[in-house]
């Protein structure tokens, strides 16, 4: 019996999203449209595919047999779109990217824009999120490739990584602030001014308390908090509220904001800006040229960043 190869892949999707109304949103149907084709499947084949008296629904012993059918189908079609790639020289194609919201909106997108300058006729899908999210969207194959904080234990078995740099924080405040006038700040004079707080349980928030508990400063008056880079940089430059944010990402905003960076030493966690993909993927020729190029950008920030990195205080 011939079964279409599109339903043995919906039907993987199912199992992998866990249900039918998750799969439903990534596939770009709803959820009784689902409902018909397994059922339509189900008649079709004349056995279950799905044991409905749990909820939710469970796949049956032939329901997942089908769904890894499905997996081997999207696999293959991706070897396809590559033989297709590979064609065409690696100059057209699509690439889904995912990024930690900050790094995207300072580091990333500026890459992205040089590397479409190059290749005009490659179309970049950018996602932001966390990297424990970014992480498992990776491994649902829903993104090609991660650039991401990450420590030892977040690469797991079937993801593989290249590392591009330390990724340290610091303090950031306006450039004219009060504090860039002392020699060095020291962790008391925290306290005399507001913070802004990164959104709430995001990796950078968890950062800042370590930062702060570190210098042995436990309570801060919190001015704002869970907006976005743009708003953050807003108020930096515009009041004496304080920040911890990725010296990656005000590498970059030094170029463009009053911003800089406060001459104090921190302790901060051991993790590194990697560059992400699923072990056993067949790489297209436009992703390996995408991955070396993303590599040599972040070479070049390092470099830059040696040789003149954040702005100095004022005198």
């Amino acid at each position: 019996m011939a079964l279409d190869p599109k339903h043995l892949s919906t039907l993987h999707v199912i199992r992998e999203r866990g249900g039918l109304t998750a799969a439903a949103a990534i596939l770009g149907t709803s959820q009784p449209a689902l409902s018909r084709l397994v059922s339509d499947m189900e008649i079709r084949i004349g056995a279950p595919i799905f044991d409905r008296s749990s909820r939710p629904w469970r796949l049956t012993a032939l329901g997942e047999s089908l769904a890894s059918q499905g997996s081997a189908v999207l696999v293959a079609s991706a070897r396809a779109a590559y033989a297709v790639e590979q064609f065409k020289g690696g100059t057209e194609g699509l690439l889904k990217l995912g990024g930690t919201p900050y790094l995207s909106d300072a580091v990333l997108t500026p890459m992205i824009a040089s590397f479409q300058r190059a290749q005009p006729d490659v179309r970049i899908d950018q996602t932001h999120a966390y990297t424990a999210q970014l992480l498992r969207r990776l491994k649902r194959r829903e993104i090609d490739v991660v650039v991401a904080p990450v420590d030892t234990m977040d690469i797991t078995r079937g993801l593989s990584s290249r590392r591009l740099v330390a990724a340290k924080n610091i303090i950031a405040c306006r450039e004219d602030h009060p504090l860039t006038r002392r020699v060095k700040a020291t962790p008391a004079a925290l306290l005399e001014y507001r913070w802004i707080s990164p959104p709430s349980e995001s990796p950078l928030e968890t950062d800042m308390r370590d930062v702060l508990n570190r210098l042995g400063v436990k309570h801060v008056r919190t001015a704002f908090s869970g907006g976005s880079l743009s708003s953050v940089v807003q108020i930096l430059e515009q009041s004496d509220c304080l920040a911890v944010l990725p010296e990656n990402v005000l590498n970059q905003l030094v170029k463009r904001y009053t911003v800089t960076a406060l001459n104090l030493k921190l302790s901060t966690p051991t993790r590194t800006i990697a560059l992400i993909t699923n072990g056993d993927d067949v790489r297209s020729h436009l992703l390996n040229g995408f991955l070396k190029f993303i590599d040599a950008q972040f070479k070049a920030l390092v470099t830059a960043a040696n040789g003149q990195s954040t702005k100095p205080p004022n005198k």
